[in-house]
Parts: C-alpha cells; structure tokens; sequence
C-alpha cells in the first residue's frame, strides 16, 4: 500500500499531522484530502495507538459527546447498550438481556394457562396470523359439540312435550269415562278409593314387627312384659291385698321403684315373685311421630311422654323416677308402674293409676305356685287368730277401720285431687 504511494504525498501526510497534532474526526479536516493521503492518515494513527500504552476502554461513548445512563440500574458503562421501555438503547446489557428473561418467563406462564391466553401473550402481529387450515380445524373441534348439545336439548323438548300430552290424553279419557258412568256406580267408586286412603295408613300403624319373647320362667326369676306383685311386710299382714309391683323388659329382667331414687333392675325388693301379669305388646301404642299414634288421644299422649318400644318406655320411666322420693302414700312402686303404663299407653288408654293398676293384678294376676300362695296369706291369717284371741271382736273392727281408712285415702288421692298421687 506505501508502494503505491509516492514519496511526495508521504512528506505531506506528516507535515499535516506535525502541524496538526490534535486534528479530531470530523469533516472540515477530511474534505481536501485525497483517499491514498486519507489511507495513510489512517495508517498511522493505528500505528501511534499501538505503540502507546494506555489501556483500552471498555465502555461506549457516543459520537455526540452526551453519556447515555441506564434507565434501570443508572450504569453508564456497558459494551452494548440494549432497548427499553423507555425507548432504543435505553438499557444496558445486562439489563436488557434480565428484562428479556422476565418478559420471556412471562410469556411461557401466561400460555400455560390456557390457549386464549396464550395467544393473548403473542404479539399482536402474529396473534392473528391463523391460515385457513387452523381455522377450519378450529371450527370442526368446536361444532360437533355445540352439535350434539343442540340435539340433547331438542330431545328433551320433545320428550316433554310427548308426556304432556300423553297426560293430558289420559286426563281426557278419565273425565269422559265418569261422564259415561251412571252417577251411583261413579259415587261408590269414589267413597271406595276414599276409604281405602282413609283406612290404608291406619292398617299399616297398627302392623307391628316385634321381636319374639321367651317363656315366663320363674326359677330364673324372668317374666317377660310382665306385672309381678309380692306382699309387703307389716302392711300385707293386715291388709293382703296391699303389695309391691313392679313391671319387668322384655328380657325377663323386673324394674321396681324400692326407695328414694333408687329403681332397683333384676332385683325385686321385699322378696320373690308371687303373681304376675303378662301384657300384651299388640295393645301398647309406639308411635315414630304424632302422625302414627295408635290412640285415640294422640296428643295428650305426646304431651305426657311417648316410648318407640316396651324397654324404652321403662328406661324414661326409670330416668324419670331416680329424682324422686319415696313415699307409701303419695309415690310408691304403684305409681312407678302407672307411669311406664301410660308412656306405653296400654290398651289404649292413659288413665293408669295406683287403683285400677291394683285391682288389674288382684283380679287377673296368676300366682307362681303354692308356696307364694302361702306365703301371701299365712301371716294375715296368723294375724286375725292371735287378734281375735286376745283382743276380741273390736280387733276385727280395729282392722276393717285400717283397711277403709287406707282404701279410702288412695281413692280420694286418685279421683278427686289432682296430682296428689303420683303416677
């Protein structure tokens, strides 16, 4: 390249470059030159760069003398100056290739979300670039559906309009088969259809399941839905219709009120049994709700306690009777047992006492064997001889008194004062 060059243009170039040491790069100093003296120019201003040590700089700066800032990390020194938000070369390499990374990741989370909003994260150009081929497909994916959903519906429009007047025919037909019939044939089918509603509900309340009862054995002391009576001590001697009752479960198991807050279970105070009363369950009135009472008196009935089996009528008695007190003239054992009576509402009745629940026993009640029999009467018997021995005919009139006086008391309590018995 120097070859070519003469000698003369050399000599110029470095009188240029003496008397101008400081010449910059625009255009006033270049316009006169020639390309070969341009060339040259260049040439050696590499060489005079090379043999200088000063070390290479590694930042930009611009031609026009303003030093550009990063909008992000305010740096003013970077080897590329990337674009921004706020416009071309705004950001500096680092940040621009972090900003492009987020921008990136931001894209891919929001596709994953679903294809519309995939395609809302493209750009928009390419956002509507869809060929005719994707959309055909697109509306061959989503036709068939809207299809058959469109068929479903119409199938059960006319499904419902085939039952209605399906029914509306047979609506038809009844009235003008009543309107043929004779007026008299017409009102017996309808007092019939009346009265199998009517009686139907009533028929089936009264069909009860019950679970099958073991026979009464009395050396084993079970006596199944049983009333079981024993003589009292003292008070059976001188009156031997007086006694203890008690009522027993459907196991065998007796229940008896004996004290204060006490209902003894399987164990019969004041001795074994010596009579008893099976009852009958089919009698008794278990109702789920007031709408299956089998009584007359179904509200009274619900009002005053209401069992859905013979245990659970004694087991509310029994909770009912541990908070009471004990008393021979107002509550005893005949008033624990006119309550369980009356949650049973045996015979369809609720107008169990202390009286009628005594001459129920005294007058159907069977004895358990001889020795009960005995045992019940001998010592009244002994009673009235040691009495009539000593004391005389005014002993028998001394113990007719007692039994009137006692009689007496428990009717006069039952029927002419409210609640004074308890049962």
């Amino acid at each position: 390249m120097t070859s070519v060059c003469s000698s003369e243009e050399v000599e110029q170039v470095q009188k240029i470059m003496i008397s101008e040491p400081t010449i910059q790069r625009g255009h006033e100093h270049t316009k006169w030159m020639s390309s070969k003296m341009r060339l040259m120019k260049k040439m050696m201003n590499s060489d005079q760069a090379a043999s200088t040590s000063k070390p290479r700089r590694t930042h930009s700066v611009p031609e026009s003398g303003v030093i550009r800032v990063c909008s992000d990390c305010n740096t003013t020194k970077t080897p590329l100056w990337r674009s921004g938000p706020q416009g071309p070369k705004s950001l500096c390499n680092a940040c621009g290739i972090r900003q492009r990374k987020a921008r990136k990741l931001q894209s891919m989370m929001i596709s994953s979300d679903g294809d519309r909003q995939g395609d809302r994260a493209m750009p928009f150009k390419k956002r509507f670039k869809i060929t005719g081929t994707e959309s055909s497909a697109f509306h061959q994916r989503l036709l068939p559906q809207d299809e058959k959903d469109a068929a479903i519906l119409l199938m059960a429009l006319s499904c419902g309009l085939l039952h209605a007047s399906f029914i509306r025919l047979y609506g038809y037909l009844h009235y003008f088969r009543r309107r043929l019939m004779s007026p008299k044939v017409s009102y017996l089918m309808e007092l019939k259809s009346s009265t199998d509603i009517e009686n139907g509900p009533s028929n089936r309340r009264t069909r009860h399941d019950f679970w099958p009862l073991d026979a009464v054995d009395p050396k084993k002391a079970r006596f199944p839905c049983c009333l079981v009576w024993t003589p009292l001590p003292v008070v059976s001697w001188l009156a031997p219709y007086f006694g203890h009752l008690g009522i027993c479960r459907e196991d065998g198991a007796v229940l008896d009120f004996s004290g204060s807050n006490i209902v003894s279970i399987d164990d019969f105070a004041y001795g074994a049994v010596a009579r008893y009363l099976q009852l009958d369950r089919e009698q008794c009135c278990f109702p789920l709700n007031i709408a299956t009472h089998t009584c007359e008196q179904s509200y009274q009935h619900a009002e005053q306690g209401t069992a859905t089996s013979w245990d659970n009528a004694l087991h509310s008695s029994m909770q009912q009777f541990q908070h009471k007190y004990y008393n021979l003239f107002t509550c005893n054992c005949h008033s624990f047992v006119a309550n369980c009576m009356n949650r049973l509402c045996y015979g369809r009745s609720l107008g169990w006492n202390m009286v009628n629940l005594a001459l129920l026993v005294l007058w159907r009640g069977k004895w358990v064997d001889g020795m009960s029999v005995f045992r019940s009467f001998f010592p009244f018997t002994v009673v009235m001889c040691v009495g009539l021995l000593i004391a005389g005919w005014p002993f028998l009139i001394g113990l007719a008194s007692f039994s009137f006086l006692l009689i007496g008391w428990y009717l006069f309590g039952t029927y002419c004062v409210k609640n004074l018995i308890q049962c």
